[in-house]
């Protein structure tokens, strides 16, 4: 999915350039925060699931290489995805109602204008919501291993 993103992004700057925004826009920014927050909420709970996102890999050797690696892989993609987020719709103001618009709370309404893959990118948030029941019986299981409690729950 990620590459749609990065497909949509770089369709809109093909179309109408860059849009370089204020580089430092505090009010914009700060009304974001609670948004940032819920992000760190998802991040934190990823954290919880390391545990069980490693024990099954084998052979365990090599798991603190692989692991570092996907992650900075991980990061660089984002970092990526990011910036054609701010080269595609960073100084734009108006509402969708015309596309390409400002940037949207959620980042894959920006795309709604492009045949198919805009329609593909409306369920990347479902992606999200998905993954949270495996992250939170995850969660549940390694807090119950630390949390001497098992015995009362049965």
């Amino acid at each position: 999915m990620i590459i749609l993103f990065y497909f949509g992004s770089l369709f809109y700057i093909g179309e109408d350039g860059f849009n370089r925004p204020p580089l430092f826009d505090w009010s914009t920014q700060l009304v974001s925060l609670s948004t940032v927050f819920g992000n760190t909420v998802f991040v934190f709970i990823y954290h919880h699931s390391i545990p069980g996102i490693i024990s099954p890999v084998r052979p365990q050797k090599g798991i603190n290489n692989m692991f570092i690696i996907s992650n900075i892989i991980g990061t660089i993609l984002l970092i990526i995805e990011g910036q054609l987020a701010v080269w595609a719709f960073g100084s734009l103001t108006n509402d969708c109602t015309t596309f390409p618009c400002r940037v949207q709370n959620l980042y894959n309404e920006n795309f709604q204008s492009i045949p198919v893959v805009g329609q593909l990118l409306q369920f990347y948030p479902l992606l999200n919501f998905s993954a949270i029941p495996i992250l939170v019986i995850t969660l549940r299981n390694n807090v119950l291993e630390v949390v001497p409690i098992k015995r009362w729950l049965a």
